[in-house]
């Protein structure tokens, strides 16, 4: 009903900068039926974890690499991460669909964090890819502060961000949800915004 009463609501973020990191015994259940529609056999997941799992019933999804040393396997690491994303997907597609049952004409998206090529950002449960396909735009947080690059570019790590967003579907819009107004009484910015300033007004001469 609050959504109803905006009328100049251009779109909706159903989540900033979302992690997940589901757990329990439902997910531990949910995640043995994914290894065994992605596994031929179990002797095939053994070879590729470096197990020696008798039956499937023994595999834990708690981490405790002093009992469990597969837990620190990449084959394990890979197929629990995909499982990860693939719940995180449902999850905000699901809020998704909240939305679109109470205006359909609301474009809805996640603004996702701006760390996609951090070491070990895959953990969280983001698939940026999945998310692209199902959301209606793909938004990031790509922010330029006072304590960027002087010319308040921060090359190339915006253009990345913005190229790979764009790879996964050209058609979709893409919008930044942190851009930041650098101004000339920042004690931060002032040198950044002096910079900026002098180009932009070059440019214009």
């Amino acid at each position: 009903s609050q959504v109803r009463r905006k009328p100049f609501l251009q779109g909706l973020s159903v989540a900033q900068d979302p992690k997940f990191q589901f757990m329990g015994p439902s997910v531990r259940s949910g995640f043995i039926t994914y290894l065994k529609g992605n596994y031929r056999d179990l002797d095939l997941l053994n070879r590729v974890w470096k197990a020696r799992f008798p039956d499937y019933d023994k595999i834990e999804i708690a981490f405790n690499p002093q009992d469990y040393g597969y837990h620190l396997n990449p084959g394990f690491r890979y197929d629990w991460q995909r499982y990860q994303q693939w719940m995180g997907t449902q999850f905000l597609g699901l809020m998704k669909s909240w939305v679109n049952q109470m205006d359909t004409h609301i474009p809805v998206g996640v603004q996702v964090s701006s760390d996609v090529l951090a070491p070990g950002e895959a953990r969280f449960g983001i698939d940026r890819e999945a998310l692209a396909h199902i959301m209606d735009y793909s938004a990031t947080a790509v922010a330029n502060s006072p304590v960027s690059a002087v010319y308040a570019m921060d090359y190339p790590r915006s253009s990345l961000i913005y190229t790979l967003l764009r790879s996964f579907d050209p058609d979709k819009p893409i919008v930044n949800a942190k851009h930041v107004i650098l101004k000339r009484d920042d004690p931060y910015g002032s040198s950044t915004y002096g910079y900026v300033h002098s180009v932009m007004w070059e440019a214009a001469i």
